[in-house]
């Protein structure tokens, strides 16, 4: 192989091959290096001799030509080959050095006439010997439109002045489409003047087609890393952003050249130095790939697979950094892990995780181990007045109060439906005692202090561990001492809910006391004058008291609403009988008047409510009582209407005997207030 330089009348590098870059150990660019080697070679050689230039390995010998023509000399051509041996011939050594190149090289004088041509040259212009084309020009040899082209560049160039035109560009040349990188230098005479130029084209298209394949490869991989739904992030060492893809631009809402040359924890995050946890640093500390966590200013969670790009002596310069929002995935698996081991309901802990604990609490260094058993009392009420979600609240309240009852060390539990259970360890059974005094008290306080109807209690037993015994053993006497605290309260808590309840009854709208009194009277008027028995009176006079107790499952605004009630509020008003039977059930104090207090809304005639019961189906306690609510209830100020007088009230009732009210009953209700008054009364 031949190394082959060219060099303009101006000691201007115009044309190198790749052997003779190889041979000097340069680069095609630095036309200093070449400037130095070339100064350092002799004006002429006509003959092979050694030379000692450039930097590369090979002892090389050089061949210099001068390049003239006509006297007027416009560069020399330096040949370049590793030290031979061997004798050369004698041959035309700048026809053979040109026709050596298998780039097309030739000169042309101002008139575009062609002086010179390399068999390149002449096989690309299809002809046969060089000779066939000195003395012409393009539009000679080629066709017209493309002669044009090449006269008006050239013509260009000559009257322009300029030393020297390079240019890569698709042509459609008499070979077809091709890409060709064209170098054409002036041609001055001795005294500077132009005479012609010299040119050497290039066919670059498997270059140009390479790079297309590529610039092709590196759409088709924007084109999938932009489709990833992944945060692709490409990083310098200095962790300045390179290169993002499309799920970057889309996450923050920001152009390309918001991102790119800038530091990523500066432009994403604010910060002064790498986030902590970041797998980029990692991975330029350890030169590995890495995963990292990092947890941005807004609470957003990254999860972040860095991948090193090594340079050629192995040093890791670039990081391809993959991040994906985990926030709702980590989310996601923190509430799992918390319902794992929490009672979603009140938020303490569950069964299972106490059972785990067992492992870690069960050792002597945690003696005396108290256990406290809880169970919610009323709840089954709460839950049947009130509906579930009231239910829920009041075990949510116990929970509160059993936490803020207990220290930090304590496990609250929740064991069952209405139980809980509380863990105390180091305690021994005096400070045990103490804090179920303290439950007590606040329980107490938060009924006072939230005026439900219903009073919140609970019943409690405790057990102490205090020597190497079976845990669960302990848990069996603690929930024994509760259910035996819940057996002996048992009346107590009853008494105590009932009264309550009426209470929270009189504050009803239309339920007050002088309303529930008068209806006491009347209902005995009637027991008495139908004979009834002392029991059967007690009953009725319970039932008087107590009819409406399911309106405490009713929302008071609508129970006091003014105007006239819509069909959906008659319906939830309508529910109160159903609601009062579920409260009396938990009552044995109530068994006799459940079925009263379910049927006092129904009609003689089976158009009532709940059941539509009829005639004496209805009970008669409730068929009673529905005559003296309705009396009262006409004959008293309502929020909707006035009270009607004591005759138009019992003008009614004797209207409706036989459809709403029991004919006979309503009879006697009429002997009994339509009676006269004897001096004695």
């Amino acid at each position: 192989m031949i190394g082959v330089i060219l060099e303009n009348a101006q000691g201007e590098i115009v044309f190198a091959n790749d052997e003779a870059l190889r041979l000097l150990g340069i680069k095609q660019e630095d036309q200093k290096a070449f400037r130095t080697l070339c100064e350092a070679l002799p004006g002429s050689a006509g003959s092979w001799i050694p030379c000692s230039i450039g930097c590369g390995s090979s002892t090389l010998e050089v061949l210099v030509i001068p390049l003239a023509r006509g006297g007027e000399f416009f560069g020399r051509a330096i040949l370049l080959r590793e030290s031979r041996s061997v004798s050369h011939k004698e041959w035309n050594l700048a026809a053979a050095i040109l026709d050596a190149i298998p780039d097309c090289v030739y000169a042309k004088d101002k008139d575009h006439r062609f002086l010179f041509a390399n068999r390149a040259t002449v096989r690309h212009l299809g002809l046969s010997t060089r000779e066939e084309l000195l003395g012409k020009t393009d539009f000679d040899l080629k066709p017209r439109e493309l002669a044009q082209r090449h006269w008006n560049e050239e013509e260009e160039f000559l009257c322009a002045g300029r030393e020297i035109l390079t240019r890569a560009r698709e042509v459609d040349d008499l070979t077809g489409k091709a890409w060709v990188a064209t170098i054409k230098i002036l041609l001055r005479n001795d005294q500077g003047e132009v005479i012609g130029l010299v040119g050497v084209d290039r066919d670059i298209t498997e270059q140009k087609l390479a790079e297309e394949a590529l610039q092709e490869s590196e759409h088709e991989k924007s084109l999938i890393l932009n489709a990833l739904g992944e945060q692709v992030t490409y990083l310098d060492r200095d962790f300045r952003i390179i290169w993002v893809n499309a799920a970057v631009l889309h996450n923050f809402g920001r152009p390309p050249e918001y991102f790119i040359g800038k530091r990523c924890f500066e432009v994403i995050e604010g910060r002064d130095t790498p986030c902590p946890g970041c797998a980029v640093a990692k991975t330029f500390e350890s030169g590995k790939p890495e995963t990292g966590e990092v947890i941005s200013r807004n609470g957003v969670i990254w999860l972040q697979k860095a991948y090193p790009i090594f340079d050629e002596e192995g040093r890791v310069t670039r990081v391809v950094e993959i991040s994906r929002n985990v926030t709702e995935e980590k989310r996601a698996i923190e509430r799992i892990q918390y319902l794992t081991f929490h009672d979603p309901l009140t938020g303490c802990y569950n069964r299972l995780f106490f059972l785990e604990e067992l492992k870690r609490l069960d050792t002597p260094r945690q003696l005396p181990l108290s256990i406290i058993m809880a169970d919610v009392n009323n709840l089954k009420l709460v839950n049947d007045a009130f509906g579930h979600r009231k239910g829920d609240e009041l075990l949510q309240k116990v929970a509160g109060i059993l936490s803020s009852s207990c220290r930090t060390e304590d496990l609250v539990v929740r064991w069952g439906g209405d139980e809980f259970l509380v863990l105390l360890p180091r305690t021994p059974a005096t400070v045990a005692q103490d804090i179920m005094e303290r439950i007590r008290k606040r329980c107490a306080e938060e009924s006072q202090k939230d005026e439900r109807p219903i009073r919140i209690s609970v019943a409690l037993g405790c057990a102490t561990k205090e020597k190497d015994e079976d845990l669960l053993q302990v848990i069996n006497e603690a929930e024994v001492q509760m259910y035996r605290d819940k057996f002996a309260d048992a009346r107590i808590v009853r008494h105590l809910t009932l009264l309550s309840l009426e209470q929270s009854l009189r504050e009803i709208p239309g339920e007050m006391e002088t309303h529930c009194q008068r209806l006491r009277i009347l209902a005995r008027k009637m027991g008495v004058a139908l004979g009834l028995s002392q029991k059967d009176l007690e009953a009725l006079d319970l039932l008087a008291r107590l009819h409406d107790l399911g309106k405490l499952g009713i929302s008071r605004d609508l129970l006091a609403k003014p105007g006239p009630l819509t069909d959906a509020e008659w319906e939830e008003v309508r529910r109160h009988p159903e609601i009062g039977y579920r409260m009396a059930q938990v009552f044995p104090e109530l068994a006799p008047v459940a079925e009263g207090i379910l049927a006092h809304h129904e009609r003689f005639d089976g158009t009532g409510y709940p059941q539509g019961l009829k005639g004496e189906e209805i009970p008669l306690l409730a068929r009673i009582i529905a005559i003296v609510d309705a009396f009262d209830t006409m004959t008293s100020d309502r929020p909707h209407r006035k009270a009607l007088t004591k005759k138009e009230a019992l003008e009614y009732i004797r209207e409706n005997a036989g459809t709403q009210f029991d004919p006979d009953l309503v009879a006697l209700f009429l002997s009994i207030l339509e009676e006269p008054k004897s001096p004695s009364s």
